[in-house]
């Protein structure tokens, strides 16, 4: 049986903006300028999680689930560390700052993931006999995902 994807996540990128968009759809995101972040080592889980509404009722035995509120929770972005990286040096400005910055994904598959957040904290990656210097950036993420 064939592989079910021809696309390997190695062709993956990872843009910032230092502005939020006028719009949270396509045109919106399209009109900001984007930085691309170098040596991103890995790119965690993206995409909304809904809150786990649930009811018990006497008599029946069971719980009932519903969804409540939509979370783009937090995401770390692993990055090895590049001197002179204009992507890295904008977050590194920005962490902190609870300003809402714009991120897209450029897949591998040539579509792009657009969202806001903000970056929380920076952290210097571990540091081994066999490892090279990196720093993890954390992302609070403050709106859906628009795939395009």
């Amino acid at each position: 049986m064939p592989c079910a994807s021809n696309f390997s996540d190695n062709d993956e990128k990872f843009w910032v903006s230092i502005a939020a968009p006028a719009t949270e759809d396509q045109a919106g995101y399209e009109a900001l300028t984007y930085t691309q972040v170098g040596g991103v080592k890995s790119r965690p889980e993206v995409g909304d999680n809904a809150a786990d509404i649930t009811e018990s009722v006497l008599g029946e035995g069971r719980v009932c689930h519903r969804f409540g509120a939509k979370d783009g929770g937090f995401i770390e972005l692993p990055v090895q560390v590049r001197a002179g990286d204009a992507g890295q040096a904008l977050l590194l400005s920005n962490h902190g700052t609870n300003a809402n910055l714009s991120f897209y994904l450029q897949l591998a598959d040539g579509h792009k993931a657009y969202f806001t957040g903000v970056l929380g904290s920076m952290r210097r990656s571990e540091a081994t006999t066999e490892s090279i210097m990196g720093m993890v950036f954390q992302i609070a993420i403050n709106s859906p995902e628009l795939y395009v």
